[in-house]
C-alpha cells in the first residue's frame, strides 16, 4: 500500500503527520457533536492523520511517496528527515 503526499512550498512538516482541528473541537464543546459521534473529551476524534501519520500507524508496511519535497523550505525538509529517522512524531 502506498501513501502519497504532493508537497507544496507552503507545507509544514506537521501537516504531513497530522492536523489537530481546534475549531471543530471548540464548536463541538459549545454546540455538541450532534450525530457525528465525536466526543469532545477524546482528542483522537479531532486528529486527521496525513500520509506520514497513516504510514506510521498502519498495521502493514507502507511505501511513502513525498512528491516534490524539494519545493518545501530547508527547515521543513530537516524536520521531516528527523521524523523519518526517529520513526515517530
Amino acid at each position: 500500500t502506498m501513501e502519497e503526499a504532493r508537497c507544496k512550498s507552503t507545507f509544514k512538516g506537521e501537516e504531513l503527520c497530522y492536523v489537530y482541528d481546534t475549531v471543530l473541537r471548540l464548536n463541538d464543546s459549545r454546540f455538541g457533536g450532534g450525530e457525528s459521534g465525536r466526543n469532545v473529551n477524546d482528542i483522537w476524534d479531532y486528529l486527521r492523520f496525513g500520509p506520514i501519520g497513516r504510514a506510521f500507524l498502519a498495521d502493514d508496511r507502507r511505501v511513502l511517496l513525498l512528491d516534490e519535497i524539494d519545493k518545501t523550505d530547508a527547515d521543513t525538509q530537516d524536520n521531516l528527515l528527523d521524523v523519518l529517522e526517529d520513526g515517530s512524531f
